[in-house]
């Protein structure tokens, strides 16, 4: 038996319903105010406060139309800008001072992070965008096909070898001097805050004041898990430390001893100086890893200049480089024992490509003659019939003959 509603109750429910109703359309016309304030803030630049305005519009319209690809075009522009901060330090002079792209923010990844990681994040976030696709849908959003432009750029920067690694290189001072988890080197990320422009005579007041508002600026690396990584990748990871492991580093100063002098970097105060000191040793560690760890003559050819330009500015600090140098030279030889036998190698690959195209090309006659065969042998049947065939008129001609001369006169 079916409950009975009193008018009363069913008013109510009406009510409520339109209630709910109207709820649900003022919450989607607030998430339509703050994409359009997304889309504002995105053409002035505002990209951390464009990424917020569209959270907000998803928290209240979950089903907003292109929601989610709004979100990773704002994420993308806010990880891949370039905080002003590090320029004007730059061009102070500070030695500490990075400017560019951070590509592992961009993907949310890991410095540790592989290449198959890397092509899965790019793989999933172009996919995500589908610019070319979306946008007769009737996507649209500023600054979209700039963000795809990063992803790729992001792509063909840690799936090459020899650019990931000049990558890394250009990344390694802005990573000590201002990760969390840098551990041994608060002193050098200390220096780092601490700077103050090389100059004999005190800065001006506005000098003053942009200075002071640098340092109170300065960011962190961005660490934290963002929305767009935990949707795409469904994880998350703390970046990890540079620095070589203590182990690594006394191996290697054990094995190869060092009293290196510094001197260039007298000019410098003792903060500054002592920061780069940390960097230079860490740089010789890595590099005396790197080229012991040298199994493959391509890689030693892709980075063999950047290992002897790394090598003579260690050698200018005062570094024996004798040893690493050696080695380097000895794997050189080696490899270019190899180059006789790759080029020999390449030459009869080279033989082998156009001998295989001169056996397709034959056959591909012989495709011809045969087909040409085949023709001719249907002609000949069918003159062979033709041959059958007046064979037998001129028979039916003799008998014919034959019979009329038999007949008698009529």
């Amino acid at each position: 038996m079916s409950p009975v509603f009193s008018e009363e109750e069913e008013e109510e429910e009406e009510e409520e319903e339109e209630e709910e109703e109207k709820k649900k359309k003022k919450e989607e016309e607030e998430a339509g105010r703050y994409v359009r304030e997304a889309e504002r803030k995105v053409r002035s630049g505002k990209y951390g406060s464009a990424r917020c305005s569209i959270q907000k519009a998803l928290e209240l319209n979950p089903n907003l139309d292109f929601g989610f690809e709004m979100l990773i075009i704002t994420e993308t522009l806010f990880y891949a800008r370039e905080i002003t901060e590090w320029e004007m330090r730059k061009q102070y002079g500070n030695p500490y001072a990075y400017s560019g792209i951070d590509y592992y923010s961009v993907l949310h990844l890991n410095s540790t992070a592989t290449i198959s990681e890397v092509k899965t994040r790019c793989e999933n976030l172009s996919s995500c965008l589908n610019w070319g696709k979306k946008r007769f849908d009737g996507f649209s959003f500023p600054c979209a096909s700039v963000a795809v432009s990063l992803i790729k750029d992001a792509n063909l920067v840690l799936c090459d070898q020899q650019k990931h690694l000049q990558f890394d290189r250009a990344r390694q001072i802005w990573a000590i001097v201002d990760s969390p988890n840098c551990g041994d080197n608060l002193s050098s990320k200390q220096a780092y805050l601490d700077w103050k422009p090389p100059t004999p005579t005190p800065p001006t007041p506005i000098v003053v004041k942009k200075a002071r508002y640098i340092s109170q600026r300065v960011k962190k690396p961005r660490t934290d898990s963002s929305h767009v990584s935990n949707c795409v990748n469904g994880g998350s990871g703390g970046e990890r430390s540079m620095e070589p492991r203590e182990d690594i580093k006394k191996h290697v100063f054990d094995a190869m001893p060092q009293t290196p002098h510094y001197h260039p970097l007298d000019k410098y105060n003792e903060k500054i100086r002592e920061g780069m000191i940390q960097v230079l040793k860490m740089t010789y560690v890595s590099l005396s890893e790197e080229i012991r760890h040298l199994v493959d003559p391509h890689s030693l050819w892709s980075a063999l200049k950047g290992f002897k330009e790394q090598l003579s500015q260690l050698e200018e600090m005062g570094f024996n480089v004798t040893v690493l140098r050696e080695r380097l030279d000895k794997l050189q030889g080696i490899a270019k024992c190899e180059h006789p036998s790759q080029v020999a190698a390449e030459e009869f690959k080279s033989d082998i490509v156009n001998e295989e195209a001169k056996i397709s090309l034959v056959r591909a006659r012989i495709m011809e003659f045969e087909g040409d065969i085949e023709k001719s042998k249907v002609v000949i049947n069918n003159k062979r019939t033709k041959i059958e065939e007046l064979k037998m008129d001129s028979v039916n001609v003799v008998e014919e003959f034959k019979s009329l001369a038999k007949s008698a006169w009529k």
